[in-house]
This record gives structure tokens, C-alpha cells and sequence, in this order.
């Protein structure tokens, strides 16, 4: 019996070589599709996370750390004592958490903070989360998350990282913050989240003093 080796035509060639371009390009789209929606994901999670610890900020209007901040405000003598008092009153009792992974395998996550006074910001150990699970929001893994400062600092929050967002209690406005990048304590007034990954960004805008989040 005779075999046929003649192998593939040049249209059948052709038809194939198609094939796999059509098959690469939907692949190729595929993953651009995941990746963008990732990005959009965690700028749109952080971007509700904030409004919510907006809220949460202005409903702490009645403890006893607001009361005598305002009791500071009508009592100051000196414009020094005014300022101090202003800063005192503006000063939130609820802060955003945003946190880095601990290894690849792990999601970043954002904890909504709620203190009793201003001070027990500055220790986790004393805040309580809000509302239970809902003070605790998962964000999508390979992206990245990066926190711009009113004095132009850069900060990309990695493994271990950490960037927290306070809010003024009065007007829901952003005030100074601290973040831990790299073993190494910051702090600044943010004004920009940045999410990116390879080919898509979403920069969320923080209007410092309205407390208005825009996204580019």
C-alpha cells in the first residue's frame, strides 16, 4: 500500500498558522481582561473602604475624646492653643489599614480601625474593627499598591509593608498618616492610592481637605 508524505499544503498551513494567532490573541485578551479587572477590583474596594471609615469617623461624634477636644477649642487663650485645639478636634478617631502579604501566597488586606481616642491610633491592640467582618476587606493578589504624600513621597507597600489613611473628623478630609515600609516608620499627608500591575493603572485622587476620592 503506497503512503502519502506529502504533509501539509500552504493553505492548510496557512489555516493553521490562523488558528494559532486567533488562539493566542483570545488567550493574550483573556489575561489582559483578568488583569485589569484585578486593578479595578482593589481601586474600587479601596476607594468604598475609605467612605466607609468616612462614615464610621463621623458617627464618633458624641465620645468623650471629641467632647474635650471641643472643650480645648473653646477654652484656648492664644492662637498657639487654638491651633493645637483645631488639630485636636480634627483629628479622627478611625483610620484605613492597608497591608501588604506576608508571602505570595497570602492576599493584601485593609482593616477599618475604630478607637476611643485619638491616641489609640497608634496601637492596633486598642482599636476595634468595625463592624465586625465588614471592618475587614480581602484584595485581589498581583497587584500593587502604592501611596503618594503631599511632599511628594512614594511609598509601594510589599511584604510586611503596611500605609494607613486617617480622616479629619469634621469635614472627612485626610490628615497625617504613618506607614512602616521596608522596617522603616514614615508619615505625610496622602494624596494619592496608586493600583497598578503591568498594563493597566487606577490612581484614586485624595482631596485632602473634603475628603473626596476621584479616580483617574
Amino acid at each position: 500500500m503506497k503512503k502519502d508524505n506529502r504533509g501539509l499544503t500552504l493553505i492548510e498551513l496557512i489555516v493553521v498558522i490562523a488558528i494559532m494567532a486567533i488562539m493566542i490573541a483570545v488567550s493574550g485578551f483573556s489575561l489582559s481582561m483578568i488583569s485589569h479587572k484585578r486593578v479595578s477590583n482593589n481601586a474600587l474596594s479601596i476607594k468604598q473602604a475609605i467612605q466607609i471609615a468616612q462614615t464610621y469617623n463621623k458617627s464618633q461624634g458624641n465620645t468623650d475624646d471629641v467632647a474635650q477636644a471641643a472643650a480645648h477649642q473653646r477654652n484656648a487663650t492664644n492662637a498657639n492653643d487654638k491651633k493645637i485645639a483645631d488639630m485636636q478636634r480634627a483629628n479622627g478617631l478611625c483610620k484605613l489599614k492597608i497591608v501588604g502579604t506576608t508571602d505570595d501566597s497570602k492576599y493584601p488586606y485593609m482593616f477599618i480601625y475604630i478607637a476611643d481616642k485619638v491616641s489609640d491610633l497608634n496601637d492596633d491592640s486598642k482599636c476595634r474593627i468595625a463592624d465586625g467582618s465588614k471592618g475587614v476587606i480581602r484584595l485581589e493578589k498581583k497587584t500593587t499598591i502604592k501611596v503618594q504624600y503631599a511632599d511628594g513621597t512614594e511609598i509601594t507597600i510589599g511584604k510586611g509593608d503596611w500605609a494607613d489613611i486617617r480622616l479629619a473628623r469634621t469635614t472627612g478630609g485626610f490628615i497625617n498618616s504613618n506607614y512602616k515600609v521596608g522596617g522603616a516608620n514614615g508619615n505625610g499627608v496622602p494624596v494619592k492610592i496608586i493600583v497598578t500591575d503591568s498594563d493597566r493603572t487606577v490612581t484614586l485622587n485624595l482631596a485632602t481637605y473634603t475628603g473626596v476620592v476621584t479616580k483617574d
